[in-house]
């Protein structure tokens, strides 16, 4: 038998920042994510100069996926809440 339930009961309030509007946490998000851009352009920089394997466009490739999926999913989450 599949158990059908929510998993959370449904008194929890899923609104956790009640306190800050939705503009402030995506002014957030866009301000940590240029920080983000500019951390990633110097690592980029010294894997490419410093880098002594083959594997370092694969490092990159990964990074940037991981990257671009927790952005989307941040502002999905921004967006649905």
């Amino acid at each position: 038998m599949i158990n059908t339930s929510p998993i959370l009961p449904a008194s929890i309030n899923f609104n956790l920042f009640s306190f800050v509007e939705g503009n402030v946490l995506g002014i957030i998000l866009v301000l940590f994510f240029l920080f983000y851009c500019a951390v990633s352009v110097a690592l980029f920089y010294h894997w490419v100069k410093y880098g002594m394997s083959a594997g370092i466009y694969l490092a990159e490739a990964v990074f940037l996926a991981g990257s671009v999926l927790l952005f989307t999913v941040s502002l999905l989450s921004l967006n649905y809440y």
